[in-house]
């Protein structure tokens, strides 16, 4: 018996059980453990999980960190910071925002573009009462590289295909071989 040999049990007031893919529907509650009921949330790990919808189509894991998001923003909009500053808190205390549920869940473009947006209207907005943002340099150039004419900024969207680039070459990040002939 596993618990007698490790010392470890499960606590039952403390689990949760879900019944997922073919079995979504099933009533049954077995164990001593309390039971989800089909559509309903279940929170793992700061996570929302339900049978019957995949959690990137859960708004709860995106809603409230882009508050979050905003809220920063808001903070940080009342100094009078430069550009390249700018583009420093977005990588700093924005992005670390939401890079841990991206890491666990795929991304909907919707959420993709309202970042993405985000991020270059806080860049190039001057006040917060500002409506629009006017930018002045294209999102391309500034992007690039300090030595190629830029500020070294990242669009959301190139950070997200870089870390599934980097799923999909191994842990490591390196190429294999066969892949670099």
């Amino acid at each position: 018996d596993f618990s007698h040999i490790s010392g470890l049990e499960l606590n039952k007031t403390k689990s949760y059980g879900m019944w997922i893919g073919t079995s979504k529907h099933n009533t049954d509650k077995p164990g001593e453990i309390s039971w989800v009921n089909p559509g309903e949330l279940i929170k793992i790990l700061g996570i929302y999980f339900s049978s019957m919808r995949e959690a990137s189509d859960i708004e709860k894991n995106w809603e409230t960190r882009i508050q979050r998001i905003k809220c920063i923003m808001k903070l940080w909009q009342k100094r009078e910071s430069s550009v390249y500053g700018k583009i420093i808190i977005c990588k700093t205390f924005l992005l670390s925002q939401i890079s841990y549920v991206i890491q666990c869940l795929s991304l909907p473009v919707k959420v993709l573009a309202e970042i993405d947006s985000l991020f270059f209207k806080f860049i190039w907005q001057a006040k917060p009462s500002e409506s629009r943002a006017r930018e002045k340099v294209k999102r391309a150039v500034l992007c690039r590289d300090v030595e190629n004419g830029g500020l070294n900024m990242r669009m959301f969207r190139g950070r997200i295909r870089a870390r599934i680039g980097r799923r999909d070459e191994g842990e490591s990040g390196e190429e294999s071989d066969e892949e670099s002939r």
